[in-house]
């Protein structure tokens, strides 16, 4: 996304009518005061529309750029029913890419560990640390922001972004340490050993789905979260990506920029692939193929894939497979958590696990898998820890 200059954002702020019910806050899972932070815009108050972003979000610049907006505020804008909705996406982000002033903190003799850096602990952190709570985040991987830094690719989130909204966040006071996993260095128990009074978990779902069929484990074919940590494409390989998710389109994408020719296989129709509406059209433009309603049988070859045979009875060549399906949790490291059937971690309605003062968020707890998501149970969690400290649980 294009982030335009302050004379175009004013223009188009100035599309927003202001509704009396607006159903664009209905259509934010984070139930954002959208008609209020663009009304600030308009009046060239941008201190102020950054407010209201942060009261919800401290994200925003990402979320501006990466989150389904036309699935979610833009699609219930009332402007969409007849024509284009307003830009509330970039809006955002514009905003949100602004500096604003590090508050005063007054701390706490209180503790919170905050597991995983991806945009549930982040948000979750900077919720508790505005309260003046202190906070200790861990992170298995040597840089923050989990899928932020790690998977979602340049082109959609340019990493000086992710970098610039985690120095904010850390400029409040909240402690870091870095190439520490969980269940490998430290325990649960180990945290409360060290008087922690909560943890909330946002470790994502790192261990990616796979097909069980023959040749899968065949040299060239990939998972997604794998290949997008480190892309190796070579110019003119025909490179295959089975599935129809915003990780597929990234995987395609960036084969695709990299030289490759790219099909996306996706066993149903067009209509029901759940990636973004805009990240679709993209792909198309971008001479990306497109094979819907196939089902991948077998992938073909020796020691390295040849080629995908299908069940319509189709061969289609491959220097490269990429299984884009989705992801599930690392077990080993909840394995203690109640499950829900999804396999996911079962949270109550503060955002508690089947452990006392153990909270989780994220992709850990929500079939959504989006960065907006991901923040809604960050303050969920945070939210419902503060109000337990207020009763005096803690």
């Amino acid at each position: 996304m294009k982030i335009s200059n302050e004379k175009l954002e004013i223009a188009m702020a100035n599309e927003c009518l202001c509704c009396k019910n607006p159903s664009c806050i209905k259509g934010c899972p984070l139930q954002m005061e959208i008609p209020k932070f663009i009304q600030y815009i308009k009046q060239g108050k941008e201190s102020a529309a950054k407010e209201i972003i942060m009261q919800k979000s401290y994200l925003g610049s990402i979320c501006g750029r990466v989150c389904p907006h036309d699935k979610q505020c833009e699609s219930a804008c009332i402007k969409s029913i007849k024509g284009k909705a307003v830009p509330i996406g970039e809006l955002e982000a514009y905003i949100s890419d602004k500096d604003f002033p590090i508050k005063k903190i007054i701390d706490k003799d209180i503790k919170v560990a905050i597991i995983g850096s991806g945009p549930a602990g982040l948000t979750c952190a900077v919720k508790l640390r505005e309260q003046g709570i202190l906070v200790t985040i861990f992170e298995k991987e040597e840089k923050l922001g989990g899928v932020l830094t790690y998977e979602i690719p340049e082109y959609r989130l340019p990493k000086t972004i992710v970098k610039k909204t985690i120095s904010k966040i850390l400029s409040l006071g909240i402690e870091v340490k870095t190439n520490m996993c969980l269940g490998v260095d430290f325990t649960l128990e180990d945290l409360f050993h060290e008087n922690f009074d909560a943890i909330f978990l946002g470790i994502g779902t790192e261990c990616a789905k796979t097909l069980e069929i023959p040749g899968i484990n065949l040299i060239g074919v990939w998972k997604a979260n794998e290949f997008l940590r480190n892309p190796q494409i070579t110019n003119g390989e025909k490179v295959i990506v089975i599935g129809g998710g915003n990780v597929a389109m990234d995987v395609a994408e960036v084969s695709k920029r990299r030289g490759a020719d790219v099909t996306v296989i996706y066993r149903k129709k067009r209509e029901n692939m759940s990636a973004n509406k805009s990240e679709i059209e993209e792909a198309f433009k971008n001479n990306i193929n497109f094979l819907f309603e196939e089902v991948v049988l077998k992938m073909v070859g020796n020691e390295k894939v040849e080629a995908v045979m299908l069940a319509s009875g189709k061969k289609i060549l491959a220097d490269k497979v990429i299984i884009a399906i989705g992801s599930l949790p690392n077990y080993k490291y909840i394995e203690n958590l109640e499950k829900t059937e999804d396999g996911l971690v079962k949270i109550d309605e503060n955002g508690q696990t089947s452990i006392p003062k153990v909270f989780a968020g994220g992709d850990l707890v929500e079939k959504k898998a989006t960065v907006c998501m991901a923040i809604k149970t960050g303050n969920l969690a945070a939210e419902s820890i503060i109000k337990n400290l207020a009763r005096g649980d803690y």
